[in-house]
């Protein structure tokens, strides 16, 4: 069995399968992934903190960048699905896994052992130094249409969370 075939067809499970073979928790954990890799860390107070109200506007203060700015030169906002995924740090995509998962972790299980599956299965890859311990960087390696399919099967509602995707 060459690891690259078994790689592939892996890959080819995730991009085909109604939500894949994955446990509860690790399929919650992906779907974190995919947020912290194209949503902007900018907006994860917007879209993850606990106890606020959606519907309220923040202030701004001056110095942001203009709306003219924000523009690329085809006259469009760079759209992170476009660009493909960012790294993200590993604390940042824990954070929005506690955030979005509705009910409490059991002590059980262990997160990091179902991030290093993700890893192993290349769902995710990481991409800090190998011998980095502290602030390990990841991306994810999973479409849109296996995202959503993945949520369906948990029941989370993905869109509400994506920023900027049309």
């Amino acid at each position: 069995n060459n690891p690259e075939d078994v790689a592939t067809s892996i890959y080819h499970m995730a991009e085909n399968s109604d939500g894949m073979d994955l446990p509860h928790y690790t399929k919650f954990l992906l779907i974190s992934a995919y947020l912290a890799s194209y949503n902007p860390s900018r907006l994860d107070v917007q879209y993850f903190a606990r106890g606020k109200d959606p519907t309220q506007k923040r202030k701004r203060k001056g110095g942001g960048a203009s709306a003219a700015a924000a523009e690329d030169a085809l006259g469009g906002r760079d759209r992170q699905q476009l660009l493909g995924p960012r790294s993200f740090a590993i604390e940042r995509m824990l954070a929005i896994f506690y955030s979005v998962i509705a009910e409490p972790v059991d002590s059980a299980v262990d997160v990091q052992t179902q991030i290093a599956s993700l890893i192993t299965l290349r769902l995710l890859t990481k991409t800090s130094a190998g011998d980095r311990l502290d602030g390990i960087k990841c991306k994810c390696n999973v479409s849109l249409e296996a995202i959503r399919a993945i949520s369906r099967s948990v029941r989370f509602e993905i869109d509400r969370f994506l920023y900027n995707f049309t």
